[in-house]
């Protein structure tokens, strides 16, 4: 059972992370009143990164897989809009 407790550990932490990184989106958007729906989509994308980098760090902890430099690494292939969002849903 030991491998149950680590995934429901990582999702937990995962979950809390997703909260506070929309926290911090929806009080960007208070601050910021009059932004365009392109800076409203550049101030997500940030976040969106902040939040793969924390499941990155989450999944590949655990594996032993951990590399102080994966998180600045770029992805070799475009990820297909909305493919993210399926595993918020």
């Amino acid at each position: 059972m030991p491998c149950v407790s680590s995934r429901a550990r990582r999702r937990a932490a995962f979950i809390e992370a997703a909260g506070q990184i929309y926290d911090r989106l929806e009080e960007w958007c208070l601050q910021n009143p009059g932004a365009t729906a392109h800076e409203i989509e550049l101030e997500t994308a940030m976040r969106r990164r902040q939040l793969v980098r924390k499941a990155v760090a989450l999944l590949s902890s655990d594996a032993g897989l951990h590399s102080p430099a994966m998180p600045h690494q770029r992805p070799q292939k475009a990820v297909e809009p909305g493919l993210f969002l399926d595993l918020l849903a």
